[in-house]
Formats: C-alpha cells, sequence, structure tokens
C-alpha cells in the first residue's frame, strides 16, 4: 500500500510540475508574442503618418499626441490578456480565464 502511494503521488508531482512548466512557456512565448506584434503594429502606424492626418484636425498643433504608441500599447495589452488566458487555461484555473474570456470576447 505503501509503494502504491508513493506511486501515485510521484506520479502527480510530476504531472503538476509538467503543467506548470508547460504555462509558463505558453506564458513567455505569448509575451515575446505580445511584445513584437505591439512593436511591429507602433512601426508600421509611424510609416503611415495616419495618425498625424486624423489628429492634425482633431487636436490642437500645440499638443502633441503620439498615438503609435497608443494603439501599439493597446495591441500589446489586449495580446497580454490572451497569453494570460492561455496560461490559466493550462493550469485549469477556469474561474481565472473564464473572466478574461469574457473580457476578450465584449472587446472584440
Amino acid at each position: 500500500m505503501e509503494n502504491f502511494l508513493d506511486d501515485y503521488f510521484s506520479t502527480n508531482f510530476i504531472h503538476g510540475v509538467q503543467n506548470i512548466v508547460v504555462a509558463l512557456i505558453v506564458l513567455l512565448v505569448g509575451w515575446i508574442i505580445a511584445k513584437a506584434v505591439g512593436n511591429a503594429v507602433e512601426r508600421a502606424m509611424k510609416k503611415t503618418s495616419l495618425d498625424e492626418k486624423i489628429f492634425d484636425k482633431v487636436l490642437p498643433s500645440d499638443k502633441q499626441v503620439d498615438s503609435n504608441v497608443i494603439v501599439g500599447k493597446i495591441v500589446y495589452y489586449i495580446l497580454l490578456v490572451i497569453a494570460f488566458m492561455l496560461f490559466f487555461n493550462v493550469l485549469n484555473l477556469n474561474a481565472l480565464a473564464n473572466p478574461l474570456s469574457d473580457l476578450i470576447g465584449s472587446f472584440f
């Protein structure tokens, strides 16, 4: 009986550690992707100069607003929330993943 319990606990422990490692890898890859896509969106918007055309008509010219950075950060944080949602799903923490899923669903 003792040998069975040792095998059961060691198997569960190894499975739990594997889940944590996979979840951390998912979070790390998600963060890297979010950072890369956010920066790419920011650079692409700087090349188009679309924000200057829009904001010059809306805002006074004495205030400088860099909407490229704002849009890049918005994209970054949306993708980061999705990465955290995947992280919590891998760990089977649905109580934390479901509100994030609802947030992303209502946002889109």
